[in-house]
Order: C-alpha cells, then sequence, then structure tokens
C-alpha cells in the first residue's frame, strides 16, 4: 500500500499554476465586462462590497481587509461619500469613531455590477460551453469551495480566542493594562511584604490592605457619578484624586 506523500507533486503545482492564471483572467474579464458609469477603482469598488456584505465597518477595519493604508482609505471613504455611495455615523460606543454603511444608491450600484457579471457569465456559459461542459463546470465547483472552506476553517482555528487582538487599538490597551496591573500587584506584594516583616503582626497587615482598598471604597460612588454630571475637562482630574488618595 502507497503511503500518502506529505507535500504537493509536481502535477498539483501544474494544476495550481493553471488555476491562478485562469481564475486571474476571469476576474479581469468580469471586472472589465461591469459597467461603471462612476468610474470607481478596483479598491472602492470593493469596499463598497465589504460594506454591502457586513452591512456597517469601521474605516480602519476595511482598511485592514484590503490591505491598504489608512490615509489611502481616508480617501478612498471621501470621494465614495462624495458621489453619494456611502453613509458616515457617528458610532454609539465611540463618538470619535465613524461607521460607514451603504446609501440605497450604493447598494444598487453594488447589485447592478453583479448583475452585469452574472448576466455577461451566463451568456458565455451558454455560447461557448455544451450542458456536459456546464456540469463540469458545477462538479468544479464543488472542489473550488472545499479548497476556500479549508482555508476559512484553518483562520478560524488558530487561537480565535485572541482575535481582538487584531485591532492596534486593543492592542495598546491590552498591553499597557498589563504592565499597569503588573506595577499594582508589585506595589501591593511589597508593602505587605515591609509591613509584616517591621511588625510581625497579621492585624497590621490587613490593616494595611484596608487602607490600600477604603479611599477607592468611599470615593468610588463619587467618581463615577461627576463625570457624568461634570461632563468637561474637569472630570478628568475628579477621576484621577481617589486613586492619588490611595497612593498616599
Amino acid at each position: 500500500m502507497m503511503s500518502k506523500t506529505e507535500g504537493p507533486e509536481v502535477r498539483d503545482i501544474e494544476i495550481a499554476g493553471v488555476l491562478r492564471t485562469v481564475m486571474t483572467r476571469l476576474i479581469k474579464l468580469l471586472r472589465k465586462e461591469a459597467k461603471d458609469e462612476a468610474q470607481l477603482s478596483l479598491t472602492e469598488r470593493s469596499t463598497m462590497a465589504l460594506l454591502y456584505q457586513h452591512g456597517e465597518l469601521l474605516p480602519s477595519d476595511i482598511a485592514r481587509m484590503e490591505k491598504v493604508t489608512t490615509q489611502s482609505m481616508s480617501q478612498i471613504v471621501n470621494h465614495l461619500f462624495e458621489v453619494g455611495f456611502i453613509y458616515k455615523n457617528p458610532s454609539v460606543e465611540d463618538k470619535r469613531k465613524v461607521l460607514l454603511s451603504l446609501t440605497p444608491s450604493g447598494r444598487v450600484s453594488v447589485e447592478e455590477r453583479r448583475h452585469n457579471k452574472e448576466e455577461w457569465l451566463a451568456k458565455a456559459l451558454h455560447e461557448k460551453a455544451s450542458p456536459e461542459e456546464r456540469e463540469l463546470v458545477m462538479r468544479a465547483l464543488v472542489v473550488l469551495e472545499k479548497l476556500m472552506d479549508e482555508k476559512r476553517s484553518c483562520k478560524m482555528s488558530k487561537f480565535p480566542v485572541f482575535r481582538a487582538l487584531q485591532s492596534r487599538n486593543y492592542r495598546l490597551y491590552f498591553y499597557g493594562q498589563s504592565v499597569s496591573l503588573i506595577g499594582t500587584w508589585m506595589q501591593r506584594t511589597a508593602v505587605s511584604w515591609v509591613v509584616y516583616t517591621l511588625t510581625k503582626s497579621p492585624f497590621m497587615l490587613g490593616l494595611s490592605l484596608f487602607a490600600t482598598q477604603f479611599p477607592s471604597f468611599c470615593f468610588r460612588r463619587w467618581v463615577g457619578w461627576s463625570p457624568i454630571v461634570i461632563g468637561d475637562g474637569r472630570c478628568c482630574c475628579s477621576r484621577r484624586r481617589p486613586r492619588w488618595f490611595s497612593r498616599c
């Protein structure tokens, strides 16, 4: 019984090369046949397709999916907004962020381009392929979908717990919070060790721990209430005072 080879064979590499060439030419033909009266670039059309699929996205998320810089994505967003294809809606969770979504005319544009591509492809299959060849294409599509599903499952199965770390802002928050918490734990451990070493008293050890938590307990309600009522720059100072007291 022959053992299964670990890597791809020469025939597999040949098939992969031909498949890549054929799919690239087919994609170019579809893009050429799709009517685009607004004269959008490929990245702009791809951006609209992502918004059509996901509904709402952040510009940074689209830039990461399209592998472009944030500056380039800003120009793309501004152009799509000028032609009336997308909305810019402030995020409910963070007013500094803007969520992008398609306008009705933008959705119509995406659907028209897809319809034109499908119509051209259906016409080409009807004129150039026999019924047997069309059935062969259907069987080949099953294999292509299998390849794409396997790639997607591999991406989803690799460390799904750390998927949030793909966001740059969350990475900065995570690393900064980790360093801050490590410093806090080290300080509490050192203070407790010094108090118990000098006094040899469990009571004084408990009292020192109580003293570190008591200011937070007293000012917790005031700190949570003041930013809502004040609502200006002074709330930054009010947030820091209790921590300053607890450090003393």
